[in-house]
C-alpha cells in the first residue's frame, strides 16, 4: 500500500466556516504515528462539509514512501491510529469516511547492470498489449529531454489521464525520490536505510473507488489491502501482463518481421544486420527474430548460422545502448511473479 484519499463528510448539511476549515486543516495535517512522523494532508473542502485527506501508509512508519509496505497488518494498524485520532476531535469523530482513491504498489527489483530505461522493450510489450485490452486508454512514456531516456511509463484507462478509472505507473523509485528530496543529507538517509532503492521499479495500481460511506469503527477495522488487493493484480495480469495476449503480440510481430525481411531480400544484396537496424521496430525480444527465422530460412544450417550471427549482432545492441533484448519474454516473468509474491496477508 501507498497512498489513499478519502472523503470525512463532517457536517450534515451546510458549509464549513473559516474557522472550522483553518481548525480541521491543522489537525489533520499534525496527525502523528508513535514514532512521531505526520502522515496526513489535509487535501481541500467540499460542499456540504466535506474535507479530502490523503493518508500515506509509508510516512507513518517512517516518515517518507521509501518505505515499502509488505503485509495486510501494516495497513490496519494505520487505519486503527487514524481514527482514534479522529476520535479526539469533536468534529471528526462521528464523521463518515469515503474512500475515493487508493495506490496499491508493487516493487520488482532490477540488477545494477540496468537502469529504468533498459527495460525499453518490456514496457513496449506491455502497452501494445494495454492497448489491446483498452482501446480507449493510453500508453504514455516521459523521458529527459536530453538523455532521451525514459523515467516514467503510464497505463490508463482514458485518454484524458486525469479522468481515468483505474491506471498503472511504472517508474524508478529513486530517481523519484530523488526529485522529491532538495536536501541531499535527506536522500543520503534513505540509500543508508534501504540499501535497495536504486534497484527498485515501482509498478503502481491506482483506482478510483465509489462505494458506501464507512463509520469511524468500521474503517479503523477495514483490511483495505486484503479486500482490493486480488482485483488490482487481476487487472494488471489481465490488462498488462496477460500472456495470452503477449503471444499474440510476438506471433503479430513475426508475422511482420517475415514480410519485411522477405521485401528486403528482394530488393538483393541482403544483410542480417542491415536489416535488423532497420525493423528493430519489430524485434522487441530475440524470441521474435528466433520465430520469424523459423519460417525465413529452411535451410536449416543457414537457419542456424544467421540465427548465431543474429544473436551476436542483438548481444553487441544489448551492451552498446543498454537494453535489455534477449531475455524480455523472461523478464515480463519475473515481473509477474515478483507482483504475485509481494504482499502477505496475515
Amino acid at each position: 500500500m501507498d497512498t489513499i484519499q478519502i472523503k470525512l463528510s463532517v457536517l450534515d448539511g451546510g458549509d464549513l466556516t473559516n474557522n472550522e476549515i483553518d481548525n480541521l486543516r491543522s489537525f489533520i495535517n499534525h496527525i502523528k504515528s508513535p514514532n512521531g512522523y505526520n502522515y496526513c494532508d489535509f487535501l481541500d473542502t467540499r460542499k456540504g462539509g466535506d474535507i479530502g485527506v490523503k493518508i500515506s501508509y509509508p510516512r507513518y512508519f517512517n516518515n517518507s514512501n521509501v518505505f515499502l509496505i509488505r503485509d495486510n497488518k501494516q495497513v490496519l494498524e494505520v487505519n486503527e491510529h487514524f481514527c482514534r485520532k479522529l476520535n479526539n476531535h469533536d468534529l471528526l469523530k462521528n464523521s463518515y469516511i469515503y474512500l475515493e482513491r487508493l495506490d496499491i504498489p508493487f516493487t520488482y527489483y532490477k540488477n545494477e547492470k540496468h537502469n529504468f530505461h533498459s527495460y525499453l522493450n518490456i514496457f513496449i510489450i506491455l502497452g501494445e498489449v494495454y492497448n489491446k485490452r483498452k482501446e480507449n486508454g493510453i500508453q504514455k512514456a516521459y523521458s529527459d529531454l536530453l538523455t532521451k531516456e525514459y523515467e516514467t511509463i503510464t497505463y490508463a484507462d482514458s485518454k484524458t489521464k486525469s479522468s481515468y478509472n483505474s491506471k498503472v505507473t511504472v517508474y524508478n523509485q529513486y530517481e523519484n525520490i530523488k526529485t522529491k528530496t532538495a536536501d541531499e543529507d535527506e536522500l543520503k538517509y534513505y540509500l543508508d536505510q534501504f540499501g535497495d532503492l536504486k534497484n527498485r521499479i515501482r509498478i503502481e495500481f491506482s483506482k478510483r473507488i465509489r462505494r458506501k460511506y464507512f463509520s469511524n469503527e468500521e474503517f479503523s477495522k477495514f483490511d483495505i489491502l486484503s479486500d482490493y488487493l486480488d482485483s488490482a493484480k487481476k487487472e494488471i495480469f489481465t490488462n498488462l501482463l496477460n500472456f495470452e495476449i503477449i503471444d499474440e503480440v510476438y506471433e503479430e510481430k513475426k508475422e511482420l518481421l517475415i514480410k519485411s525481411l522477405k521485401e528486403e531480400k528482394a530488393l538483393g544484396n541482403f544483410n542480417y544486420e542491415v536489416a535488423f537496424l532497420k525493423y528493430n521496430g519489430y524485434v522487441h525480444d530475440y524470441e521474435i527474430l528466433r520465430r520469424a527465422f523459423k519460417i525465413f530460412i529452411e535451410n536449416d544450417k543457414t537457419r542456424e548460422s544467421a540465427i548465431t550471427k543474429m544473436r551476436k549482432i542483438l548481444n553487441e545492441y544489448s551492451e552498446r545502448e543498454n537494453i535489455i533484448i534477449i531475455d524480455v519474454y523472461s523478464k515480463l516473468k519475473e515481473i509477474k511473479n515478483s507482483i504475485d509474491s509481494f504482499y502477505t496477508i496475515k
